[in-house]
């Protein structure tokens, strides 16, 4: 009997694809071919068999990672939430804050000016309480320190810049109050002095 003439082997019969491997790769194969008990062809044979399905699997973890960086997008926002809501209502201590109930107008116009001053609300309704509700006391280390940071202003080469900008400053806060220094090096507050009424006395002295 000729080889023509016998029966062929199934490997015989099976069609014959030639791959080139890049270094590293036989091994890796030929090591998970003989933890599965299997001749390498056989192992590449049933990883390309199980393509679609690790596909499919592939696909579903990927959309799932992305549902779980939707959720943990959306949890974050949730505690930032309750972060807001605990100083809010809170305080340092845990316990409740004093809730002050502001008519609707009065918010309005609050609203309004915290978005002209570039605010947020709490900090424009903070801000009008504490010039509507100044201190009683004063800290007198920090008025010290204010008080010498005037010294020498006068003088011919002094910092007149420095006293523009206590004086803008002083406004708006809508504090009272001018600073006026002489050529003498006298420095006197000046009460109930607007900007504008500084900038005529200027111009009358000249």
């Amino acid at each position: 009997m000729s080889d023509d003439d016998r029966e062929k082997y199934p490997s015989e019969l099976a069609e014959r694809f030639q791959v080139r491997l890049p270094p590293g790769l036989r091994d890796r194969i030929k090591e998970a071919a003989d933890k599965n008990s299997r001749s390498m062809n056989a192992e590449i044979v049933a990883r390309l068999e199980d393509f679609p399905t690790l596909q499919k699997t592939l696909f579903a973890t990927t959309r799932e990672r992305a549902k779980l960086a939707d959720d943990k997008e959306r949890l974050e926002w949730e505690l930032d939430r309750l972060e807001d809501f605990r100083k809010r209502f809170f305080n340092k201590d845990g316990k409740p804050a004093p809730v002050l109930a502001i008519p609707q107008p009065l918010l309005d116009r609050i609203s309004l000016e915290a978005e002209q001053n570039h605010r947020t609300l709490d900090a424009e309704a903070i801000a009008a309480l504490e010039v509507a509700f100044p201190p009683k006391s004063i800290d007198i280390n920090l008025l010290s320190v204010f008080l010498e940071s005037l010294i020498g202003v006068s003088a011919p080469d002094g910092n007149s810049d420095y006293l523009n900008y206590i004086n803008n400053a002083l406004a708006d806060a809508k504090q009272p109050w001018t600073v006026r220094a002489g050529w003498d090096g006298e420095v006197s507050f000046v009460p109930y002095a607007t900007r504008a009424e500084q900038s005529n006395d200027e111009g009358g002295e000249e």
